[in-house]
């Protein structure tokens, strides 16, 4: 009896260190691991902060050439305003023209008809007014003749000074013509010359966007890497730590739909709001307002709690059987990785962080990885 005691002791002798090396070998992983992780996320840190400095650049760029191309489609507009108003004002000047050819070619057949009719009066037989006038064979024949002579002279001048007149007015109004359809040609041009310098410009500003573009595309493959690595971190502790803890409980409820709100687009092809490409949408977005409570939709262990690339502010909680749960797009985190939490626990806040174009929670329901329909599990 006291040897079975004695080899009892011994084997909890021996056994027992073996559990507290394999408690503290994980327990230093575990912390090794942890100041990896840390300098890891410090370095992701810095570059997000340069990422967000270089976006808010290339946006600002981005605004810049709007505003170009704004002011290039206004100046379009105005620009076929002009050549409306410019091709208007070159037919009313052609028309003038011709007017003023017609008014000189009439004034010109007045001149050659009085001209003519002068020219028959004082030939005429090589007769003089006066000799005309001393020909008469009475005061009364006389004065008719003169009478007659002074009327069609006066008819004459007349006509000719209607018909200069009419000529002067016509030469003016195109001289006026010919003025505004100069000041429009001149606007023209000065508006051509514009539209050249705005297209320089955006040129140039598209030049300078490109650059920003690629700086900041290398800048998300730098923030990539370090987010994947981080990831990978937080996973393989978690992983340590349960396999000290023991395994997640599998939940068996039906989920909590994580947050009030309207459901803005559900699990399935669509069109991406922001690639404009046809995509497959791997969860639910449920529309609200920033700072509104998330919630977890189940019983389980936080395995992720760090930004996503396109996720932005992302947690992952572990469900057990191969279930989980993704919140994407947060605005805080307020979990930790390997933290516990139960239906209906405040994990983080509505936000728009990552690839999103305005408050909303991005949430996923995965089998083994796979993302699979949510309302299947509500």
């Amino acid at each position: 009896m006291k040897k079975s005691f004695w080899i009892v002791i011994l084997g909890l002798t021996l056994v027992t260190p073996a559990f507290v090396a394999q408690a503290q070998s994980s327990k230093s992983k575990v912390s090794a691991l942890n100041k990896t992780l840390s300098k890891v996320k410090s370095q992701r840190s810095q570059l997000q902060k340069k990422l967000k400095d270089k976006k808010q650049e290339t946006n600002a760029m981005m605004n810049d050439i709007h505003r170009v191309d704004d002011q290039l489609e206004n100046l379009e507009i105005v620009m076929e305003q002009t050549e409306e108003l410019l091709q208007k004002n070159r037919k009313e000047q052609a028309e003038l023209r011709v007017e003023l050819q017609k008014s000189t070619e009439q004034l010109d057949q007045v001149k050659g008809k009085v001209k003519t009719r002068l020219r028959s009066i004082y030939t005429q037989g090589k007769s003089t007014p006066i000799s005309i006038l001393v020909g008469t064979q009475s005061v009364s024949d006389f004065a008719s003749r003169k009478a007659l002579i002074q009327r069609i002279a006066d008819r004459d001048r007349e006509l000719f000074e209607e018909v200069k007149v009419l000529r002067d007015q016509v030469l003016a109004q195109k001289k006026e013509q010919d003025r505004i359809v100069a000041n429009i040609a001149k606007l023209k041009n000065d508006q051509e010359a514009k539209k050249g310098q705005l297209e320089a410009k955006r040129q140039e500003r598209k030049k300078i966007f490109d650059v920003l573009w690629a700086q900041k595309d290398k800048l998300e493959q730098e923030f990539a890497a370090f987010e994947k690595e981080s990831r990978r971190l937080e996973i393989e502790i978690a992983r340590i730590q349960g396999s000290t803890k023991g395994s997640v409980p599998i939940y068996r409820g039906r989920f909590l739909q994580p947050v009030n709100g309207r459901l803005s687009s559900g699990f399935g092809y669509r069109i991406h709001p922001i690639k404009k490409t046809r995509k497959m949408h791997t969860g639910q977005d449920i529309a609200a307002a920033g700072g509104t409570p998330i919630k977890a939709a189940g019983d389980g262990k936080v395995i992720t709690a760090s930004y996503l690339s396109g996720y932005g502010n992302t947690v992952v909680i572990d469900h057990g059987g191969g279930v989980s749960t993704l919140y994407g797009h947060c605005s805080r985190l307020y979990v930790k990785v390997g933290q516990m939490v139960k239906r209906g626990d405040r994990i983080a806040a509505v936000g728009s962080t990552g690839l999103s174009t305005g408050n909303h929670l991005h949430w996923e329901v995965r089998i083994n990885g796979k993302p699979v329909n949510p309302m299947t599990y509500r």
